[in-house]
């Protein structure tokens, strides 16, 4: 009896989670923590754009418009990612493939610079492609995911 409440229990959490195996659920797990790590990256770069413009700004110096257009679609992009949006997926894959051929076709960086932008693109544009369930309204979240783990593990799903 206890059984079949803690089932029901685990499976009144998102149903879509039910169709999946424990291996799929935990790639998607992992893409979600990739995904993440991505919203990080922006966040830090949100830091380094107010930390670059706002002293250019006090100077009036003339550089500040400069970094501005790039500093507003950091700011775009860490808030369609945080709130997963559908359309966010698209155009961060969108965003992943640039940073693929903007590196390839420029001078000013080196090798290892290159490389490492080379295979988070590419690593970007597989995890954003094939991660539909983690994006729009009625995605599965962090939590969920790792309560289906748990809950898995403990076999209270079949």
């Amino acid at each position: 009896m206890t059984n079949d409440k803690n089932l029901s229990n685990a499976e009144s959490g998102n149903q879509n989670l039910s169709k999946y195996d424990l291996k799929t659920i935990k790639i998607l797990y992992y893409k979600n923590i990739c995904i993440n790590i991505f919203l990080g990256w922006f966040l830090l770069s949100i830091l380094w754009f107010l930390f670059i413009a706002v002293p250019l700004w006090i100077k009036k110096d003339d550089s500040f418009l400069g970094i501005v257009p790039p500093g507003l679609v950091v700011i775009f992009l860490t808030l369609g990612l945080y709130k997963r949006l559908w359309w966010m997926r698209i155009v961060m894959a969108v965003f992943c493939v640039g940073l693929v051929f903007m590196l390839i076709a420029s001078d000013n960086y080196g090798v290892l610079a290159s490389v490492n932008y080379i295979v988070v693109g590419i690593f970007g544009i597989y995890i954003f492609l094939s991660s539909k369930e983690l994006f729009g309204k009625d995605r599965v979240t962090h939590g969920e995911l790792k309560k289906a783990i748990q809950d898995r593990k403990k076999g209270l799903w079949k």
